[in-house]
């Protein structure tokens, strides 16, 4: 495998995270449905003196996975929309954003996306050094934990984690609701938009009397 030698020491999450960025979509899928099912394999072994048989365990993860892709192929995309208002420490706009995806994220997983694209956007906007605030408590909670769940969620939290490591980020922090009332206005604004929008030192007018 491309950028995992034979010998190479890591733990399991770094492992599944190289996996994933040396293997195709499809093989990485693969990957993890065969680990799941000698992880519950064993478990049935220590904890029910079951032994579970797998003629060949490849050949049963594909057709597992295949007739999963095939149940879920018909479920919908979801329309989900992202609010981001860069402010300075005088709460003056320096830069906003509202974009849109259409994808059958989990909320959860669409939270860190939105936390990775604010990240990105002040990036590019070049606005760093910064301190994010976010009313998404769980995906705050792994960020400052350094936590990656074995999920898609884990996934985009590893990218933010790595973002937070390699630029300036004073500090990733929970703010309720009511304190993140521009952005989720804007996010309600992506949703009727036709493309995404990035504005400078300004917002879309629907929020101006928020701001």
């Amino acid at each position: 495998m491309k950028g995992l030698k034979e010998r190479d020491e890591m733990n399991f999450v770094d492992f599944m995270v190289t996996c994933r960025n040396c293997l195709k979509s499809g093989d990485f899928e693969l990957l993890c449905l065969i680990m799941w099912r000698i992880w519950y394999r064993q478990n049935r072994r220590v904890h029910n003196s079951v032994l579970v048989v797998d003629n060949d365990l490849v050949t049963w993860a594909q057709s597992y996975l295949e007739d999963y892709k095939s149940v879920n192929s018909s479920v919908e995309e979801v329309e989900w929309g992202f609010g981001i208002i860069i402010r300075t420490h005088k709460r003056e706009v320096m830069a906003s954003s509202a974009q849109f995806v259409k994808a059958d994220y989990s909320p959860q997983l669409a939270e860190a996306i939105a936390i990775l694209s604010g990240l990105i956007f002040m990036h590019d906007s070049g606005l760093l050094p910064c301190a994010v605030e976010s009313d998404a408590q769980v995906i705050v909670n792994f960020i400052n934990l350094g936590a990656t769940p074995l999920s898609e969620v884990g996934l985009v939290i590893h990218d933010i984690i790595l973002f937070l490591g390699s630029n300036c980020v004073c500090s990733v922090s929970f703010v309720h609701r009511i304190a993140n009332m521009v952005a989720h206005c804007l996010t309600k604004f992506s949703l009727s938009a036709v493309h995404d929008f990035f504005w400078m030192e300004d917002v879309a007018p629907c929020v101006v009397s928020q701001v």
